[in-house]
């Protein structure tokens, strides 16, 4: 299985990417459902929620889809990480 880790979501499907590559260019049949479920299966746990979400979006998405989904959710944690706490005295 491919987990994430510490890479970032650019990187992650940048490994994806060449992974489905060789397994293409050696003559193996990887459908693009596959590709999704194996990503969905490497998110980090940072990704729990957005992987519930994918594994039952109708229609099933595609890679780009993904990868789209999981950038948005990568910048919004980064943004709220970033921000310093709001001072309530």
């Amino acid at each position: 299985m491919l987990h994430m880790g510490d890479r970032s979501a650019d990187e992650d499907f940048l490994k994806i990417k060449f992974l489905v590559k060789l397994l293409s260019d050696l003559g193996s049949d990887v459908s693009e459902d596959n590709v999704v479920t194996y990503a969905i299966n490497g998110l980090s746990h940072r990704y729990g929620s957005l992987a519930q979400i994918i594994a039952h979006k109708d229609p099933f998405p595609d890679l780009a889809t993904m990868r789209s989904m999981e950038t948005y959710l990568s910048q919004a944690l980064n943004t709220m990480i970033l921000q310093e706490p709001t001072d309530l005295n």
